[in-house]
């Protein structure tokens, strides 16, 4: 729209009030337009609007890259634990000397059971690294995005036409449920790959005829399973998932009618 908003105005030799029936209805201090003037102002708004469309596309993509970066590296350690090989192997032979093959094989699962737990720890760090960066640049919480989903959903509806008042509450509107969506998504990635990666123990450790790998199995699940946490407010923790994602916008719909209908 924007691409061919010039041709139109051109095709009309300029006889349109403002850019707005073209572009974006917003303020303009001239009276009437000169192909400057209106030049100055589609690339002014042009500017606004790819920056804004910039950010959000840039957002989908790390999304995309990032859970599934994850779900090949989930997989990839998932494969890792399903082919090692435990079996029950004793200490002993018949004759009371000490089965050297035995103790070779559970020092090989051991070692391949150290490097999976060596792959979900840096994992974890990258979940980590990637948690601090969002909370420097995006710091939202439940109720801010409850508050700001109410208010800028009732201003985008009770707006008269398109002002930039309009199209502020409507960008501020997306960025802010795609980025608490954004971490939520990633939250749920996270618990899952701890799910994957603790049945996949579980069957293949815990379930063995080994006493010691059995007991090796346990603890990894326990160590492994811990939802990822933001903070809220710097007072009380949330874990990050899709139902919360849902209740939260659940319950700025309900404030966003009692707001609406009020008005």
């Amino acid at each position: 729209m924007m691409c061919m908003a010039p041709v139109v105005w051109a095709s009309r030799n300029g006889d349109i009030d403002s850019p707005a029936a073209l572009i974006f209805r917003m303020w303009t201090p001239w009276t009437r337009l000169t192909a400057a003037r209106y030049a100055a102002v589609y690339a002014a708004q042009f500017v606004v609007s790819f920056s804004v469309l910039t950010s959000i596309a840039g957002m989908v993509f790390a999304m995309v890259l990032f859970v599934t970066e994850m779900q090949v590296q989930v997989d990839t350690l998932v494969d890792a634990v399903r082919d090692l090989h435990v079996d029950m192997w004793y200490d002993e032979r018949d004759d009371g000397r000490r089965n050297a093959r035995a103790g070779r094989r559970r020092g090989a699962a051991y070692d391949g059971l150290v490097e999976c737990v060596k792959h979900h720890q840096k994992l974890i760090t990258y979940f980590n690294h990637f948690k601090s960066y969002f909370n420097l640049l995006f710091i939202i919480d439940i109720v801010y995005v409850m508050v700001m989903t109410c208010l800028c959903a009732s201003s985008v509806l009770m707006a008269n036409g398109f002002s930039a008042f309009h199209i502020k509450m409507m960008s501020l509107l997306i960025i802010v449920v795609s980025q608490f969506f954004f971490y939520c998504l990633i939250g749920e990635q996270f618990s899952m790959m701890n799910k994957q990666f603790g049945d996949c123990v579980y069957f293949k450790l815990v379930k063995c005829k080994d006493p010691k790998l059995a007991r090796v199995g346990l603890l990894i699940i326990l160590r492994t399973q811990k939802p990822l946490q933001l903070t809220t407010m710097g007072i009380t923790k949330y874990t990050a998932s899709l139902l919360t994602f849902t209740v939260t916008m659940r319950s700025a719909y309900a404030g966003f009618n009692v707001l609406y209908n009020s008005s």
